[in-house]
C-alpha cells in the first residue's frame, strides 16, 4: 500500500482510499469511478448535436443542387454559344459558295441578291445578350442571332453585308439614302425607292445651276458725237462695250457646251436694234471655283429715245458624271422625304 497526499488539506492517506478521512475530499479513485458511471449512462448523441447535423445536411444538399443547376446553366449557355459560332461559320461558307438554300435557311428574312461576309475567327467576336447573340467585327455589329421558340438559332438581322454597286452605295451614303443605323433589310427597302433618283437628279441640276451665275456685268456707251456710227435727225448710233464675269461656285469644271449668254432688250426698240444685237456668246469652260469673262460690242441708239439691253445666262448642267461627294450634305434623302408630305 502506498500513501498519497490529499489535494485539499495535504493529509497523507492510502492510495486505496476513496476520500480523505480528515477533510472528506474525494480522491482520484472516486473521481475516475464517477466519470465511468456517467459515461455509461450518457446517450450516444444529444438532441442539440443531432439538430445541428440536420441543418448541415440541408445546407449541403442545397449547395449540391445549386452547383448542379449552375453546371447545367453553364453547359446550356456554352452549348448555345457554340451553336451560334457554328452558325456564323456555316453562314460565311454559304455566302462564299453562293449556297442560297443554306443562306435562306439560316437567315429567313434575307432578301438580297448578293451578300458580302467573311468569317475570321481572329476578328469576329460573339457576345451573348439573353436569347440573342451579337456578332461583331471591329466593334461593329454585323449579325444578330436569336433563339426561336423551337430552340433553333437563326439570323434575325444583319448590318452592312448586303452588296450593292459601288457607284450606287457611295452616293447613297453621301446623301443619307443609306443609313448605317438601320439594318440591311430596312436599307434595302429605302434603296428600292426609284423616285429618289429622279428627285436627286433635279436637285443636283438645281443646286449646280444656282452655283453658276453672272457675278459682274457692265456696259460702256461711247456717246461722243465725234465717234457716232450713224447720225440721224433725232439721235445717233453709238458703240456700246459689254463686259461680264461668270462665276462657278461648284468644285468641278463647267464645260463650255453646258451654258451660253444672250442679250435681251429692256426698252422700246423702234428700229429693231435688238435684231442686230441679239446673239449668244460662249466657248469658254469655267474652272472649278473660278470665273471667266467676256467682252463684246454692239450698237445702241441715243437721242429722242434710248435703246437699252441686258445680258442673261442660260445654263443646263449635262451631268455627265455624278458630282464629287463633298457636293452633298447628307440630308438629301431627308429633304426628299419631306417633299412628299
Amino acid at each position: 500500500m502506498a500513501l498519497i497526499k490529499c489535494t485539499e488539506c495535504g493529509h497523507m492517506i492510502s492510495d486505496k482510499a476513496t476520500k480523505c478521512p480528515k477533510c472528506g475530499c474525494p480522491t482520484k479513485v472516486e473521481m475516475v469511478r464517477h466519470q465511468e458511471n456517467v459515461a455509461r449512462d450518457m446517450p450516444v448523441c444529444d438532441e442539440e448535436v443531432s439538430h445541428t447535423n440536420k441543418w448541415l445536411y440541408v445546407v449541403i444538399a442545397l449547395l449540391l443542387a445549386a452547383i448542379a443547376g449552375g453546371g447545367y446553366w453553364w453547359y446550356s449557355q456554352s452549348k448555345g454559344d457554340q451553336e451560334a459560332r457554328q452558325l456564323v461559320e456555316q453562314f460565311a461558307k454559304a455566302v462564299e459558295t453562293g449556297d442560297n438554300l443554306v443562306i435562306h435557311n439560316l437567315y429567313p428574312n434575307c432578301n438580297a441578291d448578293s451578300l458580302v461576309f467573311k468569317y475570321d475567327k481572329n476578328n469576329i467576336q460573339i457576345e451573348r445578350k439573353e436569347n440573342e447573340w451579337l456578332v461583331k467585327e471591329a466593334d461593329d455589329v454585323v449579325l444578330i442571332l436569336v433563339k426561336n421558340e423551337d430552340n433553333t438559332i437563326k439570323i434575325k438581322e444583319s448590318y452592312g453585308i448586303f452588296s450593292y454597286p459601288d457607284s450606287l452605295l457611295t452616293v447613297a451614303k453621301a446623301t443619307g439614302w443609306y443609313d448605317k443605323n438601320l439594318n440591311d433589310i430596312q436599307n434595302a427597302e429605302r434603296l428600292s425607292d426609284g423616285g429618289f433618283i429622279k428627285w436627286l437628279k433635279e436637285y443636283i441640276k438645281r443646286t449646280i445651276k444656282d452655283n453658276v451665275k453672272i457675278s459682274k456685268k457692265s456696259q460702256y456707251l461711247d456717246d461722243n458725237f465725234d465717234n457716232a456710227i450713224n447720225v440721224y435727225a433725232h439721235g445717233c448710233d453709238f458703240k456700246c462695250t459689254h463686259t461680264i464675269t461668270i462665276s462657278n461656285e461648284n468644285n468641278f469644271v463647267i464645260p463650255s457646251k453646258d451654258y451660253y449668254i444672250y442679250v435681251v432688250h429692256i426698252s422700246n426698240d423702234n428700229y429693231d436694234y435688238f435684231q442686230t444685237n441679239k446673239r449668244s456668246i460662249g466657248g469658254k469652260s469655267i474652272p472649278a471655283n473660278g470665273t471667266v469673262s467676256y467682252t463684246w460690242q454692239d450698237v445702241h441708239f441715243e437721242g429722242t429715245w434710248s435703246y437699252e439691253d441686258d445680258v442673261m445666262l442660260e445654263y443646263n448642267p449635262s451631268l455627265d458624271k455624278m458630282p464629287e461627294l463633298s457636293f452633298f450634305t447628307g440630308t438629301e434623302y431627308e429633304e426628299y422625304e419631306s417633299s412628299k408630305k
